[in-house]
């Protein structure tokens, strides 16, 4: 199968004596893509971890994907410089 196109299905359950929403990954291969992001923020919010974790965690992770995404947007000195070190990584690969 086509791993690009499986993922694992995940159940969100509401817990009403306490009136969370819990994650039940089920490890059960699927095919298809998923909708679900940042299993491991979803897990750290229905844990026993601090909030102020959660909320540190969950601020990296905003910068991280702003970075991606200016970094999608490349210029084309950004496309030489890329096509420059791979060129310099199959040098030095070719020349072991």
């Amino acid at each position: 199968p086509n791993v690009e196109n499986m993922h694992f299905e995940v159940q969100h359950v509401k817990n009403t004596s306490r009136n969370k929403e819990a994650i039940l990954y089920t490890y059960k291969l699927s095919k298809g893509l998923t909708e679900e992001k940042n299993y491991g923020l979803k897990a750290a919010e229905v844990s026993s971890l601090p909030p102020s974790i959660v909320l540190d965690a969950k601020e990296i992770t905003t910068q991280i994907t702003r970075q991606i995404l200016q970094n999608q947007r490349s210029t084309p000195e950004m496309e030489r410089q890329r096509a420059v070190y791979h060129l310099a990584t199959r040098l030095v690969q070719t020349a072991r």
